[in-house]
């Protein structure tokens, strides 16, 4: 745990990150038991936050109670299925990083290394959230904390890249933002085919609808 607070306080730098080479099972070690913390906090002050609201008029403090008992119990057995989705998905994200990286020049050890030190660069930014996980349920200030936590995390993970494939900062940016742009690009575009899709099927569900106008013109 001194480790990662070391990570994302930056009093241990990424360069020597990268030099020590931390293994993947370590990695995954820390990572789950980190997301089980935060987790755990974010339920509780959530709990606190719900009972709150209810005392000061906001809603009845017995439904309050009931409801967020709940959840929290849905949640603490979908915990095991977040933790499997959220590391297929770094999987995913730190290979396409990876490969842009390398198109951009970088050299780096090997993919797995990377993913294993990415992973723990990961862990110690949900440390972070955990940490300040009070902040993160207080209505309008836990936007603001969120967009700072955003950005902190884009800029450690852009000092990561930099360290370990020896590129450029402006490179380092371009190799983690290619993706997502590509991404988002890729999102709309599936989107808007669905929407012609749904078009298309209402359209053929509705008797006349592609004759209907035809009708009403004067010359039919």
């Amino acid at each position: 745990m001194v480790e990662l607070i070391d990570i994302f306080l930056q009093r241990k730098k990424m360069d020597q990150l990268v030099a020590e080479r931390p293994g993947l099972g370590k990695t995954i070690v820390a990572w789950v038991l980190v997301f089980i913390i935060y987790s755990i906090l974010t339920f509780f002050w959530g709990f606190i936050a719900s009972i709150v609201a209810a005392l000061i008029g906001f809603g009845d403090l017995g439904t309050a109670i009931g409801a967020h008992l709940l959840t929290g119990l849905i949640s603490l057995f979908l915990i095991p299925v977040f933790i499997i989705v959220n590391i297929i998905f770094a999987l995913i994200s730190d290979g396409v990083v990876f490969i842009f990286a390398k198109l951009l020049g970088g050299k780096g050890y090997g993919f797995v290394q990377f993913f294993s030190t990415s992973l723990y660069v990961s862990a110690s930014i949900i440390l972070l959230m955990a940490i300040l996980s009070p902040l993160l349920v207080i209505p309008l200030l836990n936007i603001l904390f969120a967009i700072c936590i955003l950005i902190y995390s884009f800029y450690l993970t852009t000092m990561l890249i930099k360290a370990y494939f020896g590129l450029s900062t402006i490179r380092a940016v371009l190799a983690l933002l290619i993706p997502v742009i590509l991404l988002i690009i890729i999102v709309i575009i599936l989107l808007f085919l669905i929407i012609l899709l749904v078009g298309a099927s209402i359209a053929s569900m509705v008797p006349g609808a592609s004759t209907s106008g035809l009708a009403s013109l004067p010359f039919s």
